[in-house]
């Protein structure tokens, strides 16, 4: 919820960092939060640092479980491309 609503300095938006199972780490600017159930979320947003260099720049959406702290994402290579939430 801080990555919407808790601009950092400058008014620029706060960066959330998601680890896959294999170790990468990315780092994923929100722009939209749905709130599915009790404790699970869908994201959108894009890519703007990661360690697997061909997933900056583009889009994604995240299924998470706040409860158990992980989630499914998908890549998407336009904001076209992304399913509505």
């Amino acid at each position: 919820m801080l990555a919407l609503f808790d601009d950092e300095l400058y008014g620029k938006r706060r960066q959330v960092s998601f680890q896959s199972e294999d170790g990468d780490e990315m780092e994923i600017v929100i722009d939209t939060v749905k709130h599915n159930s009790s404790s699970s979320y869908v994201l959108a947003g894009w890519v703007k640092e990661s360690l697997v260099a061909n997933l900056v720049d583009k889009y994604v959406a995240v299924v998470y479980d706040a409860q158990y702290r992980k989630g499914e994402l998908s890549v998407y290579p336009t904001e076209h491309g992304l399913p509505r939430i």
